[in-house]
């Protein structure tokens, strides 16, 4: 899943994914140097092992950033 500046949305994506109903899952969430408050609300979704943050210190854009 891609992210930048979602934060408004961000909490609702992730929760989409936990609570289908299949459970064999994982969930790459890559940043683009977001500068809103999705790195928090990202993080409380961390300590599920399924889930993994990997951030760009930088704004590169959706396409080279999922590369």
């Amino acid at each position: 899943m891609s992210n930048y500046n979602n934060g408004q949305y961000i909490k609702e994506a992730i929760e989409s994914v936990i609570h289908q109903t299949f459970s064999n899952w994982e969930l790459l969430i890559i940043d683009d140097g977001s500068t809103d408050d999705s790195i928090a609300q990202i993080s409380e979704f961390l300590k599920d092992i399924r889930i993994s943050l990997i951030r760009n210190p930088v704004n590169r854009g959706k396409v080279p950033s999922l590369i």
